[in-house]
C-alpha cells in the first residue's frame, strides 16, 4: 500500500474513530457529567435543607438562652410561684418563637412545670402533665447537664410526631452554678412546619419516618454502609435526594426528602445532540479538502525527500546532500537536514571528546583486541599519580593487561578477577563486569569501583570506568562504628529500666521491713534498751537502703529531674568511700575540701555522676603504674577580670579532680567531650562518660575545663553556681509522740505485704482500716457505703485500674473524700496531673509511721 492510500485510509479511519469516540464520550462522559452536576446540585440542596433544620434547633436554643440564666427562674424552681407563670409563661413567646412545649425540671431531673401550646389553633392545651413526665422519664439526657455551658439540642421521636427540642441548665443571672435544674422547649415538625421550611429555602421538601413505606430501600442500604445521603432519579423529569436525620441519641429516626426538576440533564441532552451533528458535517467537509491539498502539496514531495534520505542511509556517506525545490517548510526541512549532516560530521569527534572529559570517573575505551584507543582527563591524572610522575607516557595504545601491572610487570590488585572480567566482556561471554578493590598509590590508599561494559556498534570494544569510592568506604566504616555505639547506648537504657523495676519492688519490701520494725519499736521498745538499739539499727539500715533505692529510681528515669538544694561535700565523701573500696592500693586518694558553704541548686544523682565519672577516668589512667588521685573543693568568685568561659559573674563551687596518670594527648584533647569518643580499648568504655559530664555541668549553669599533656596527668575543673541554703521548717513528728487519728480509712495496694503493714501502722495510729488488694474490689467496697470512710489511701501502679483512675471513680461517688496516693515514683508523675485528678497528698514509699502521720496531718489541715 503506497503513501497516498495509507493517508486516505488513515483519514477515513481517524474520522470514524473520532466520531465514535466523540459519540461515546458525549453520551456517557459528558452526559454523565451533567448527571453528576445534577446530583451535586441535589446534594447541595439537601445540605441546605439540613442546615435549615439545624437553624431550627439553633433558633430554639437561642430563644431558650434568654430564660435559663435568670435569678427569677432559679427562684421559680424552688418555690413554683404563680407570679412567675403569669408574667413569663404567657402565650406570646410561644406564638412568636413557634414553640409547642416548655418544661421546667429541678436539679434532680424531676418535673416542676410544663406548658403545651397548639400553634395551629393558638391555644394552650392543659392536662399534659403525664405527657411531660413521660417525655422527661424517657429522655433523661435532657436534664443531665455536665457543666453550666451545656446545651442539648436535636430531635426526639414521640408518638405525637418528631419534636425539635433543646435543653439548657438553669443558672443565676450572672451565669453561675450550681445548676438548679433544666428548661426544655420544643417544636413539633408538623407538615405546616415543613412547609414553612420549604418557603424559607425555596425547595420542595418532605419529612418521613425512617420506617415509612415511602422511604426507598436504597436509603436503608446506604444507611447500613454509614452513608446518610442518597440520590435517586425517579424519572426523566424529577430527581430526588434523601438525607438521614439523627435524634439527640445519634440514632437515625427521620428521612428528609427534596425533589428537584431535571432541567440540567435535559439541557445537557440537547447540547450534545447539536454538537454531534455539527461535528459530523464539518468533519466530512474538512477531511475531503485536507486530502486533496495534502496529496498535491505534501505527499508527492515527501516521497521525493524520503527517496533521497534512503540513498544517504544506504551509502552511509555524511557528505551527501538533499536537493528539494520550493520555498516552504519541506524545503526548510531539507536544508535543516543538510545542515544537520554537516554539523554531525564536524562535531561527532568533538562530542565524544567532550563527553569523555566531562566525566569525573576515569574512563578508558578498548577496541576488540583490548588496546586502549581513548581515555579521558581523569584517567590521565590517575595514570600520572599511579606512576608517581608529573609527565609520563600516555596509556593510549597499551594493552589493558599492563595497566594494572607495577614496574616488575606483575599485577598488584586482584589480578585474576580483573583480567578475567575484562576478557569476558571483550569476548561477549558476559554483558557486564563490576568489582571493588583497594589500590595503594605512592601517596595514598584508594578504593575503586571498576565497571566494564561493551560498546554498541559494528566496531565493538568495551568501556572501562574507575570510580573513587574512598569516602563511601569511610562512611560505611563510621556507620558500622556508630551502630555498635548505638547498641551500647540501648543496652544502658535497658539496664536503667531494669534498675527502676528492681528499685520499685525493693521499695515494697522496705515498706514491710520498716513498718514492722517501727511497730515493734513502739509496742515493745519501752523498757528494753537492747531491743530498742537493735530495732533502731535496722531502721538506720533501711533508711540507707531507701536512699539507695531513690538513686536507682532516679537513674532509671529518662526525663529531666527537678533540681533541689543539695550539699556537695557528702556526695564527694560517698564517692571517695566507694572509690577506696574498688581502687588498687597503688592509687592514693587525697581530698581537700576547703569551703564554708557547699550548697548548689542541682540534682544529687547527676552530681554523683559527674564526680564518679571524673574519678573513674582518673583511676583508669593510673591503673598500670599507680599514682595520686586528688579531689579538691573550693569556692571562687567570678568577676569580669577573672572571666571563665561564658560564666556570669557570681559565686561558684569549684570541683577539681587531678591525677598523675598518662595524661591526654594534645591532638585529641578537643574531642574528649564529644559523644562516643573514647580512647579505651573496645569493650571497656562507651565514649559517653565525659560527654554526659559536660551535658550535666552545662544544664546546671556551669562549665568544665581540662588541663593535660601526655605523661603529665590531667586536671579537670568544674564550676557550678553556688546557692543559698534553705532551712527546712517542716514539722517533724517523733514516733513516741502522736495522737490517735480515729479515722475510718480504706487502704488499697496490690501487694499483700504492703496491705498488711499499712493496716498495722494505721491501727497503731488509732484508725479503723478496711483493706483491699484490688482496685476494682476497693471501688465496689466504697460504692456500697461511701459515708463509712473518712480517707482513702491507694497505690499508684496497680493492675486493671491505676491509683489515678480509682481516685477519679471515687470522687464521682463522693466528691469530698480525701485521697492519698502512695508511690515510689512521685517525681515521674506531673504535679498538674496529680492536682487535677483530685489527689490531696503523696505518700512516698517505703511507708513509715512518721511519713504516714505527716501525710495524714497535711490532708486534715
Amino acid at each position: 500500500m503506497n503513501l497516498r492510500k495509507k493517508i486516505l485510509f488513515i483519514i477515513v479511519i481517524t474520522f470514524i474513530i473520532l466520531s465514535g469516540i466523540l459519540y461515546i464520550t458525549s453520551k456517557y462522559l459528558l452526559l454523565e457529567s451533567f448527571s453528576n452536576l445534577e446530583r451535586n446540585y441535589t446534594r447541595e440542596n439537601l445540605i441546605r435543607a439540613m442546615n435549615t433544620m439545624e437553624r431550627v434547633y439553633s433558633s430554639l436554643d437561642t430563644a431558650l438562652f434568654e430564660w435559663v440564666p435568670w435569678d427569677e427562674t432559679c427562684k421559680f424552681i424552688q418555690d413554683r410561684n404563680e407570679e412567675y407563670i403569669r408574667e413569663n409563661l404567657t402565650d406570646g413567646p410561644f406564638i412568636r418563637e413557634r414553640i409547642n412545649i416548655r418544661i421546667y425540671t429541678n436539679s434532680s431531673g424531676e418535673f416542676v412545670y410544663g406548658k403545651y401550646f397548639d400553634l395551629e389553633n393558638n391555644r394552650e392545651i392543659s392536662d399534659k402533665e403525664s405527657f411531660f413526665r413521660d417525655l422527661i422519664a424517657n429522655n433523661r439526657c435532657l436534664t443531665e447537664h455536665k457543666d453550666i455551658e451545656s446545651s442539648i439540642k436535636g430531635i426526639i421521636l414521640l408518638k405525637e410526631g418528631p419534636l425539635a427540642v433543646t435543653s439548657r441548665p438553669i443558672l443565676t443571672t450572672d451565669y453561675k452554678g450550681p445548676i438548679r435544674g433544666s428548661v426544655i422547649i420544643g417544636r413539633f415538625l408538623t407538615d405546616k412546619e415543613i412547609k414553612n421550611i420549604c418557603k424559607e429555602v425555596h425547595l420542595n421538601l418532605s419529612l418521613f419516618l425512617l420506617k415509612d413505606p415511602e422511604v426507598p430501600e436504597e436509603v436503608l442500604k446506604n444507611l447500613a454502609r454509614k452513608e446518610i445521603v442518597t440520590i435517586q432519579t425517579l424519572n426523566e423529569k424529577v430527581i430526588s435526594g434523601y438525607i438521614i436525620l439523627y435524634d439527640i441519641y445519634k440514632k437515625p429516626v427521620l428521612v428528609l426528602k427534596v425533589d428537584i426538576n431535571r432541567d440540567i440533564y435535559k439541557y445537557g441532552q440537547k447540547s450534545i445532540r447539536y454538537f454531534l451533528l455539527s461535528f459530523l458535517f464539518i468533519g466530512v467537509i474538512v477531511s475531503l479538502i485536507t486530502l486533496i491539498f495534502m496529496d498535491k502539496f505534501i505527499l508527492s514531495r515527501l516521497i521525493n525527500l524520503s527517496s533521497m534520505l534512503n540513498t544517504i542511509s544506504k551509502t552511509g556517506d555524511l557528505k551527501e546532500r538533499i536537493s528539494l525545490a520550493g520555498q516552504d517548510e519541506l524545503t526548510i526541512l531539507a536544508k535543516s537536514i543538510n545542515e544537520m549532516l554537516r554539523a554531525f560530521e564536524d562535531s561527532q569527534e568533538e562530542l565524544n571528546k567532550s563527553i569523555m572529559s566531562s566525566i569525573t570517573a576515569q574512563i578508558a575505551v578498548l577496541n576488540r583486541r583490548g588496546i586502549i584507543t581513548s581515555v579521558n582527563e581523569s584517567w590521565e591524572k590517575f595514570s600520572r599519580e599511579r606512576n608517581d610522575k608529573k609527565d609520563c607516557v600516555s596509556d593510549m595504545g597499551k594493552s589493558y593487561v599492563t595497566i594494572w601491572a607495577d614496574e616488575t610487570g606483575e599485577l598488584s590488585i586482584k589480578k585474576a578477577e580483573v583480567l578475567d572480567g575484562i576478557r569476558d566482556v571483550l569476548e561477549g561471554t558476559h554483558k557486564y563486569f563490576s568489582c571493588e578493590y583497594q589500590c595503594t598509590l605512592p601517596s595514598r590508599k584508594v578504593w575503586f569501583l571498576l565497571n566494564v561494559t561493551p560498546l554498541a556498534g559494528k566496531k565493538g570494544g568495551t568501556v572501562i570506568s574507575l570510580v573513587d569510592i574512598t569516602e563511601r568506604k569511610k562512611a560505611e566504616e563510621e556507620l558500622f562504628l556508630m551502630e555498635k555505639q548505638l547498641r551500647q547506648v540501648q543496652k544502658l537504657e535497658a539496664i536503667g529500666t531494669l534498675a527502676g523495676g528492681i528499685a520499685h519492688d525493693f521499695n515494697n519490701i522496705l515498706t514491710a521491713i520498716i513498718g514492722h520494725t517501727e511497730i515493734c519499736l513502739i509496742l515493745y521498745g519501752k523498757g528494753n534498751p537492747g531491743l530498742t538499739d537493735n530495732l533502731e539499727r535496722i531502721l538506720i539500715a533501711c533508711r540507707r537502703a531507701t536512699d539507695l533505692t531513690k538513686q536507682i529510681l532516679t537513674f532509671s528515669r529518662q526525663s529531666e529531674q527537678e533540681k533541689q538544694i543539695i550539699e556537695v561535700r557528702p556526695i564527694i565523701k560517698e564517692v571517695i568511700k566507694l572509690m577506696r573500696a574498688t581502687l588498687p592500693s597503688t592509687i592514693e586518694i587525697r581530698e581537700n575540701i576547703s569551703v564554708t558553704s557547699d550548697i548548689i541548686l542541682g540534682d544529687s544523682t547527676q552530681l554523683y555522676q559527674i564526680i564518679m565519672n571524673l574519678c573513674t577516668n582518673a583511676a583508669h589512667s593510673m591503673k598500670e603504674k599507680g599514682g595520686i588521685l586528688e579531689i579538691n573543693l573550693t569556692e571562687v568568685e567570678i568577676v569580669e577580670e577573672t572571666q571563665v568561659d561564658d560564666l556570669k559573674s557570681g559565686s561558684y563551687i569549684n570541683l577539681i579532680v587531678k591525677d598523675t596518670g598518662s595524661g591526654i594527648p594534645l591532638e585529641i584533647i578537643d574531642k574528649i567531650f564529644d559523644p562516643f569518643f573514647s580512647t579505651k580499648p573496645q569493650g571497656e568504655g562507651t565514649g559517653l562518660g565525659l560527654s554526659v559530664v559536660h551535658g550535666i555541668v552545662k544544664s546546671h549553669g556551669g562549665t568544665i575545663q581540662v588541663h593535660s599533656a601526655s605523661g603529665k596527668g590531667s586536671e579537670f575543673y568544674v564550676f557550678i553556681p553556688s546557692a543559698k541554703k534553705i532551712v527546712n521548717n517542716l514539722e517533724t513528728i517523733e514516733l513516741s509522740q502522736y495522737e490517735p487519728f480515729k479515722l475510718k480509712i480504706l487502704f488499697v495496694d496490690d501487694e499483700e505485704n504492703i496491705v498488711h503493714i499499712g493496716k498495722e501502722i494505721l491501727a497503731v495510729l488509732g484508725c479503723k482500716v478496711t483493706v483491699s488488694t484490688s482496685s476494682k474490689e476497693a471501688l465496689e467496697i466504697f460504692s456500697m457505703t461511701p459515708e463509712k470512710f473518712d480517707l482513702v489511701i491507694t497505690d499508684f501502679i496497680m493492675p486493671h485500674m491505676t491509683g489515678l483512675d480509682l481516685t477519679e471513680e471515687l470522687l464521682k461517688i463522693n466528691p469530698s473524700i480525701p485521697v492519698i496516693l502512695s508511690t515510689g515514683f512521685e517525681k515521674t508523675i506531673p504535679l498538674e496531673k496529680i492536682r487535677s485528678s483530685g489527689i490531696k497528698e503523696i505518700l512516698n514509699k517505703p511507708i513509715t509511721i512518721k511519713n504516714m502521720i505527716e501525710t495524714i496531718k497535711k490532708v486534715l489541715r
